[in-house]
């Protein structure tokens, strides 16, 4: 399948999911760019398209990620970058290594939520369906690969700030003794959806990083 807009002639490699909502595929650039890979969700339901027109409209992120916006094919495609997969779930070997290393990747994935120029609802479903990567020097990279149909419009930095959170908790769960005082902070705060934006998120993990430091200098 080809897909064309005024900048890109993307030809589909792979399909990656199919859905009622939308379907997304990684292509190739077969035009100007050749051998460029991009991350290609084509919408084909109108509400979607309605819903995301107006999610993109409202929002104070300016969305650079983005590489094209077009319509081909009877759908609404949106193309990002080619994130090639290193799910956090399949590469992240919690047991194998210590806490401050588990506190880093923490604070890589935090600190790329922060600089994200997703609309919040979108970055919300990134978190929430685990499109999140680890790469082999231990820092995160956030992935495009979204199913639609969960998409909440009404979702802001709150929801997302929490969403984050409780991805952390399942990054320190493994580490659940006294030191680990992110995942003490974490189990409280998480069921009374303390956290309002990333800063306070942040300002807990580096925090609890910090005494965790100070501890092992007296040490």
């Amino acid at each position: 399948m080809i897909y064309q807009s005024d900048h890109l002639t993307l030809r589909s490699v792979m399909d990656v999911f199919h859905g009622e909502i939308n379907d997304v595929m990684i292509c190739e650039e077969i035009s100007g760019n050749r051998g460029s890979y991009y991350t290609l969700l084509t919408v084909k339901s109108h509400e979607t398209v309605k819903k995301l027109l107006r999610i993109i409209r409202q929002s104070e992120r300016s969305m650079e990620c983005c590489v094209d916006m077009f319509t081909s094919n009877n759908c609404y495609c949106l193309v990002f970058p080619y994130i090639k997969e290193r799910k956090l779930a399949d590469f992240y070997m919690a047991k194998a290594i210590p806490l401050t290393l588990c506190e880093d990747i923490c604070l890589s994935l935090l600190l790329q939520c922060m600089s994200s120029t997703l609309p919040y609802p979108l970055l919300e479903l990134v978190l929430r369906q685990g499109q999140i990567h680890l790469l082999k020097d231990n820092s995160i990279v956030l992935g495009y690969c979204l199913d639609l149909s969960e998409l909440n419009e009404n979702s802001g930095q709150k929801e997302c700030a929490m969403q984050c959170a409780i991805r952390i908790r399942e990054l320190l769960q493994e580490k659940t003794t006294k030191k680990n005082v992110s995942y003490q902070l974490l189990l409280k705060k998480i069921p009374k959806k303390s956290y309002s934006d990333f800063r306070e998120l942040y300002k807990d993990i580096r925090l609890s990083k910090t005494i965790i430091g100070k501890r092992s200098i007296k040490n």
